[in-house]
């Protein structure tokens, strides 16, 4: 999709493309699902 190359700018000095933002929130997104699965274990 075109819009996935629009780099995605959070501040004026911060501009990312959306792959790497996409690739991030993924990122945390698993950590914070295995981190509710460690804490429902307990």
């Amino acid at each position: 999709a075109p819009w996935t190359f629009v780099p995605v700018c959070m501040t004026e000095m911060r501009c990312w493309d959306t792959r790497t933002v996409e690739t991030i929130l993924g990122a945390v997104i698993a950590v914070v699902s295995l981190v509710g699965v460690f804490k429902s274990l307990e």
